[in-house]
């Protein structure tokens, strides 16, 4: 909704690291433990505009889900 109002692209960004904490809240937060290995992954930007109809928000925000499920397989891969 926010990109639909202000017109700004988002943009997706995964990551993943080799060694971690996870924190017992409600995102299961992930803290990468002292020289751990990282990769992050930065895909292509979702222009949502204007123009378009709040009814394509729907498929817009699963592309998104999609999307952000790709990377995560990137980042993952990226570590083996």
């Amino acid at each position: 909704m926010l990109a639909h109002t202000s017109g700004a692209p988002i943009l997706p960004i995964a990551y993943a690291v080799d060694r971690f904490w996870r924190l017992r809240s409600w995102d299961r937060f992930v803290v990468p433990k002292p020289f751990a290995r990282a990769v992050m992954v930065i895909g292509e930007p979702i222009r949502v505009t204007r123009e378009q109809a709040l009814d394509d928000l729907p498929a817009t925000a699963r592309q998104l889900g999609e999307t952000l499920d790709e990377l995560v397989k990137q980042a993952e891969q990226a570590l083996l």
